[in-house]
């Protein structure tokens, strides 16, 4: 692979510096890892609003990703098993017919888990001992490994219930020691110490519909809108491992630069073997009938058709975005504050790297 051009993080700036400038970004972070080395540092935000490469925000589901490596890491070390039952660990989860889902089902999107309970508080969803007696008494739409439909939020609990009852850590324990100590970095869950982006809320509709929206199952009416719902101060400090990671894009860049190549400053998260086996196309047929595209364990995959787990990572809700690619020995990281209506911003970086690096 050619070396990074030296003008390469002046090009990224510039072009975070022109959509901030232009009105169509708020603040906004990129970077990005280089055969373990940081070589995009960048950050833009409008005049009077201070932020660095330090700032953290919210970044949604991008969150599975950093969860998915941390489940991928307890089952190397034999803590977990993708193939065994969460009931193996979780009892009370196998009511109701669920005796037979396993990490693998969840981690794929097959586990026919991703209704949340269709009323409750926005509070509630900070109450993780709550949320997990909901998974206790559901009933599964599907049968597991039957069709994938996104898990967009019981997706945390699940794994991160299950891990509990493996390790014996809370979940952000588990998460911080396993991921972000070995490679010097804070929490990826919010726990109040840093300032963190407030997030743009959507305006309010001038008329309040008789009908809540029409919407996924997973994503019932009561935790809409979204920017609102994170902007809770008890929503940001409880752990969601699905959708609430709140970190900067020089963190994500470096934990997906640490599953590739030789990693970050000495540390490979997972092993190559690990990383093969979670990033294999076959790991989670059958595929997503929405055409969301290729899902390996935890990650989403693209790349070529014969290599569709070259590059693999997670997206989140408005755009903020991180993934590795292993041809490249690349890791990359996209946060931003604004939900609505903003650009790709995320893919006209990846763009100009793509290109920088012929």
């Amino acid at each position: 692979m050619r070396p990074a051009p030296a003008d390469l993080n002046h090009r990224v700036q510039r072009l975070l510096d022109k959509l901030v400038a232009d009105g169509a970004e708020d603040a906004v972070q990129a970077a990005v890892y280089l055969d373990g080395r940081l070589v995009v540092d960048a950050w833009a935000a409008p005049a009077g609003r201070k932020i660095d490469g330090d700032t953290v925000f919210p970044v949604w589901s991008t969150t599975k990703g950093l969860a998915a490596t941390v489940i991928n890491r307890l089952v190397e070390r034999g803590v977990l098993e993708w193939d065994a039952p969460l009931a193996r660990w979780w009892p009370e989860f196998a009511a109701h017919g669920k005796g037979g889902i396993t990490i693998r089902h969840v981690l794929a999107h097959t586990a026919g888990m991703e209704a949340m309970p269709t009323r409750a508080a926005m509070a509630e969803i900070a109450d993780w001992e709550s949320m997990c007696r909901s998974l206790e008494a559901a009933t599964p739409t599907s049968a597991p490994g039957e069709r994938q439909s996104y898990h967009a939020i019981t997706y945390g609990w699940l794994l991160g219930e299950t891990a509990r009852r493996a390790d014996g850590r809370d979940f952000a324990r588990i998460c911080y020691e396993e991921v972000c100590a070995p490679l010097g970095l804070p929490s990826f869950f919010w726990q109040g110490d840093v300032p963190v982006a407030l997030l743009d809320e959507p305006p309010l509709p001038a008329k309040k519909s008789a009908e809540p929206p029409a919407i996924n199952p997973a994503i019932p009416p009561w935790v809409l809108p979204l920017e609102r719902l994170i902007n809770r101060d008890e929503v940001r400090r409880a752990c969601l491992p699905a959708s609430n990671g709140i970190t900067s894009a020089r963190a994500l860049a470096k934990h997906y630069a640490a599953l590739v190549g030789d990693g970050v400053d000495g540390v490979r998260l997972l092993k190559p073997e690990t990383v093969r086996q979670a990033t294999d196309r076959a790991a989670c047929a059958p595929r997503d009938p929405t055409g969301a595209g290729a899902r390996g364990l935890g990650y989403g995959l693209s790349g070529p058709a014969e290599d569709p787990g070259q590059s693999f990572g997670h997206g989140g809700y408005g755009g903020s975005s991180a993934f590795a690619d292993a041809k490249l020995r690349m890791g990359f990281g996209f946060a931003r504050q604004r939900m609505f209506g903003a650009p790709d911003t995320a893919g006209l970086i990846r763009a100009e790297i793509l290109a920088s690096l012929g």
